[in-house]
């Protein structure tokens, strides 16, 4: 969330950056305009379109900054903060939550792993899990033998798959 609230303010401020220049540029689109000689109508014609397209261009930014603004980024209640934070120390409790779907457990492995590097050795696996957190795990895992089916539990040696372990992990 304070990644998100970053990146709105972020984009807001590129948005005001881009709104001042243009104003700048209609402010000297408008000089330019009042300095020319209006007998020169072929001249004049000119420097009006350009003024009025850099008028344009900066409606089009005021708005899309009026719309930058009343968006605000989300924000969470204390109490909400507080049972977020409560889940987190205990992900025991958020894993086997009976409201907890196999969704929201596939988002929670989404959200502690950042990737999976696996390399094929004779008839293993060697995995790298990279956490989070910057931690790293090395798995080997045998690979399924001729005739073993997919419902058949690979044996996958001392992994300790518990939520503890995996917040010891993350340092949560």
């Amino acid at each position: 969330m304070e990644a998100q609230g970053q990146e709105h303010s972020d984009k807001r401020q590129q948005v005001e950056n881009a709104s001042r220049q243009a104003r700048y540029e209609v402010e000297r689109a408008r000089r330019q305009y009042d300095a020319v000689d209006p007998e020169n109508r072929l001249g004049v014609g000119e420097l009006e379109r350009r003024w009025n397209e850099k008028l344009t261009h900066l409606g089009e930014l005021e708005e899309e900054l009026d719309g930058a603004t009343a968006l605000q980024a989300p924000t969470v209640s204390a109490g909400d903060r507080a049972r977020l934070m409560a889940l987190g120390k205990d992900l025991a409790q958020a894993w086997d939550s009976p409201g907890a779907s196999t969704e929201t457990r596939k988002k929670i492995i989404r959200l502690l792993v950042k990737e999976i590097i696996a390399d094929v050795v004779d008839d293993s696996l060697a995995l790298i899990i990279h956490w989070q957190g910057g931690d790293h795990t090395r798995l080997i895992v045998r690979k399924n033998k001729v005739g073993q089916t997919r419902w058949t539990p690979p044996d996958v040696g001392s992994i300790d798959r518990r939520p503890e372990d995996l917040r010891r992990r993350l340092a949560l």
